[in-house]
């Protein structure tokens, strides 16, 4: 428990912005325990329950097709946020989903 107290205390430093290096990502992007595809797996989600985040979302949903992630997992991602945020944000999550894979062109399959 005391470990996770610490953890938690120093994640500011960690993740703090100003602080990045000539890098563009965020020092807690490379923090050991996720992978990057399931990072932006939970960026979707959380970015879907907000609601009001179209532009950070479609991009999000960009860098996670581009790493991998498939189109049924990310439709589902944001299915999950009906359970947690309610379901006009999941319906404006998928309308994003949507816009973005007509983009890309559908982004069919499974990897």
């Amino acid at each position: 428990m005391q470990s996770l107290a610490r953890g938690i205390t120093s994640a500011p430093q960690r993740c703090d912005p100003i602080r990045q290096e000539k890098d563009r990502e965020p020092r807690c992007v490379r923090r050991p325990g996720l992978d990057l595809r399931t990072r932006l797996l939970t960026a979707v989600a959380a970015l879907a329950a907000v609601g009001d985040s179209e532009v950070p979302l479609g991009n999000h949903i960009r860098y996670a097709l581009n790493v991998g992630c498939t189109r049924e997992e990310i439709v589902e991602t944001v299915m999950q946020v009906s359970v947690y945020a309610g379901f006009p944000r999941a319906v404006k999550g998928l309308a994003v989903v949507e816009k973005v894979l007509a983009e890309r062109g559908g982004e069919r399959g499974s990897r």
